[in-house]
């Protein structure tokens, strides 16, 4: 996960506006008084507010179609979004020490898969559609599929299957709520397991849908025997250099 999100599009709504703004400290009806060009004056601007009001009071929800063309238009690369309830919200890029967990973790699912001949692992915060009318789209750390999908047939936009498992790994400043949220998000849409990897304690939690979250400490091991047959290793390898890896 990426910490301190920014809302880009359709958040902050300013303060509404009323007739006042314009006649301050005077009833509109005393203003008005028999005037014609007060009158005229005083319906274009109500005019002007009430479209105002509309502008800004309901924006323009984006679907996960236009915000997959979206991010990919000019000036957006290097930029990573997520899309929250059809808003554009803003991520600023993880730290070295994330991009290297997610990447063990990763390395180890990716041998498991070659291992087996059988599914296979997406990485870089890939897109899975969580939920529509409004659309959110979020960007998870790795994600697991066992879809039996070629790179010639999976998506080449946002994926609309679970997968098996999801992870996201912690970052400074992430907030739980929002994390909590996001791993609710992937459950309700039929993800097994997510699993929650915090490098700053070495720990990893397990979620599942209906179930108490089951923590494992670093000189644990992860037995994922029960949706991955066969998938079992310590959680220190998560977090192992090539230089210290056996060495835990």
């Amino acid at each position: 996960m990426r910490p301190n999100p920014q809302r880009w599009i359709g958040s902050g709504r300013p303060r509404r506006r009323s007739i006042g703004d314009c006649v301050p400290d005077v009833r509109v009806s005393q203003f008005l008084g028999s005037n014609p060009l007060r009158a005229l004056w005083y319906d274009e601007c109500t005019t002007t507010l009430k479209s105002e009001l509309m502008a800004t009071v309901a924006p323009k929800l984006m679907t996960a179609e236009e915000f997959y063309d979206w991010v990919h238009q000019p000036g957006n690369e290097d930029r990573f979004f997520e899309l929250e309830e059809g808003e554009v919200v803003e991520m600023p890029p993880p730290g070295k020490l994330h991009g290297f967990v997610c990447a063990n973790i990763s390395f180890l699912l990716s041998v498991f898969a070659r291992g087996r001949r059988k599914g296979y692992v997406c990485t870089n915060d890939s897109g899975v559609l969580v939920e529509r009318d409004p659309d959110t789209v979020r960007g998870v750390d790795v994600t697991f599929y066992e879809d039996g999908k070629t790179a010639e047939t999976m998506e080449q936009k946002y994926s609309i299957q679970p997968p098996v498992v999801a992870v996201e790994v912690i970052s400074p400043g992430d907030r739980m709520n929002r994390t909590l949220r996001r791993i609710a998000e992937l459950l309700n849409i039929g993800v097994q397991q997510v699993w929650l990897v915090a490098p700053q304690s070495g720990n990893l939690t397990i979620y599942r849908e209906g179930c108490e979250p089951v923590v494992l400490t670093h000189d644990q091991e992860l037995d994922a025997s029960d949706i991955l047959p066969g998938f079992r290793c310590r959680i220190a390898e998560f977090f192992d250099a090539p230089s210290s890896a056996g060495g835990a």
